[in-house]
C-alpha cells in the first residue's frame, strides 16, 4: 500500500483545494467488489471545484478588461 502512495501522481496545482496535496486518482480496495460511487463522487467534486474556479477567473477577466478599457480611454484624453 505504501509503495502505491509513493508512485501515485499529485493532481495539478490548479486542482488542489487545500494546502495538503491530493494524490490521484488512487482507489484502494479491501477486496470487496468495485463500486463506482467513490469514483463518481471524486470526479463530481473535481468538476464542481473546476467550475467554481472558472467562474472566478471569468469574473477577474472582466475586471481586468474594464481597467484596460478605462486606462485606454484615459490615455486618449
Amino acid at each position: 500500500m505504501m509503495m502505491m502512495m509513493m508512485v501515485a501522481p499529485v493532481l495539478d496545482d490548479c486542482l488542489q483545494q487545500g494546502s495538503t496535496p491530493v494524490l490521484g486518482p488512487v482507489w484502494v480496495s479491501k477486496g470487496e467488489r468495485f463500486s463506482p460511487t467513490g469514483v463518481r463522487e471524486f470526479l463530481t467534486g473535481l468538476v464542481t471545484y473546476s467550475k467554481a474556479k472558472m467562474k472566478e477567473a471569468k469574473r477577474y477577466q472582466k475586471q481586468v478588461f474594464v481597467v484596460v478599457v478605462v486606462a485606454a480611454a484615459a490615455a486618449d484624453i
